[in-house]
């Protein structure tokens, strides 16, 4: 008795290629703050963020940067808690991947400090503004 053929397997095809990443990126902007602790020797920097998820934040930045190894992100966090309170991600974390200016990092623990009060503004429409109209 002949063993029973394998169905084929389909090809994969640029047009129904999906991302088999575990979670959805998020395209955000953000500026990060880093520091790396390589060789009792810690290195901070800057950059930005070009997408973020559950489990990973890519970034661009314009320093060389190691290909692996431990590293702590700091976000400012574009939403306020209870409409008032400036909040800051704080990310530790692992390089993942360093392509030229990017940067992966894996996500092991995350989050949030509390960076204070808004700063009370001027309102967007003042007494003079409005009697303008």
């Amino acid at each position: 008795m002949s063993p029973t053929p394998r169905p084929a397997r389909p090809a994969k095809c640029p047009e129904t290629y999906r991302d088999q990443r575990s979670h959805h990126r998020y395209p955000i902007t953000l500026e990060v703050k880093y520091r790396l602790n390589r060789n009792r020797v810690v290195q901070f920097g800057s950059a930005r963020t070009l997408n973020i998820s559950a489990g990973g934040v890519l970034f661009e930045v314009n320093a060389v940067l190691p290909s692996s190894g431990p590293i702590r992100l700091m976000l400012n966090w574009p939403f306020l808690l209870d409409e008032d309170c400036l909040l800051k991600l704080v990310i530790d974390g692992h390089i993942v991947r360093n392509e030229g200016n990017q940067v992966a990092v894996r996500i092991e623990h995350y989050e949030f400090h509390t960076a204070g009060a808004r700063s009370q503004k001027a309102p967007l429409f003042s007494k003079q503004t409005q009697n303008a109209s």
